[in-house]
């Protein structure tokens, strides 16, 4: 996956945006994002709530964060707050 940075007015430094995409494979798209000068600013990890999960940053410093579940962990075993309970 080939990703170009957008056109900036100069203030995405200032200011950060974070997008996220669920995967299939999240270790792969890492290296493959990795070998390809990708800024990993958060490698792989596994996250309490199920998820395994790294975040890259682009030129314009836009924080991309890639997910792949891996396990279907309920709400109150990570410590959320489930409203209404």
């Amino acid at each position: 996956m080939k990703m170009r940075p957008a056109r900036s007015s100069g203030c995405a430094r200032h200011s950060r945006s974070g997008n996220g995409f669920a995967l299939a494979d999240v270790d792969a798209h890492c290296a493959h994002a990795r070998q390809h000068g990708a800024r990993i600013v958060k490698d792989v990890s596994d996250m309490p709530f199920g998820v395994r999960q790294y975040t890259a940053e682009d030129p314009e410093g836009h924080r991309w964060t890639f997910s792949q579940n891996i396990a279907d962990v309920p709400p109150e075993r990570w410590g959320a707050k489930v409203a209404g309970r």
